[in-house]
């Protein structure tokens, strides 16, 4: 993300969040704004950019969640 070659290559001329945001839209909950869904990019950008991320994003609540809300998806043993 440091390499403004990639990010024009990757985002265009366009802000960074403003493309994020468009390819969220189809994953977007019921009741989720436009303006929540920009801050929530904003913040998940600043986290990219700040090398801020944890190691794994993938924590056990956040996975069984997941397949909760996803009743064709065998979970896992």
């Amino acid at each position: 993300m440091d390499n403004k070659e990639y990010r024009d290559i990757v985002f265009g001329s366009g802000d960074m969040g403003a493309v994020f945001a468009k390819y969220m839209k189809p994953f977007q909950k019921d009741g989720m704004t436009k303006k929540r869904v920009g801050e929530l990019v904003d913040r998940g950008t600043g986290k990219i950019l700040g090398n801020s991320l944890p190691e794994s994003p993938y924590t056990d609540e956040m996975m069984n969640f997941a397949y909760s809300s996803r009743k064709d998806m065998p979970r896992p043993i």
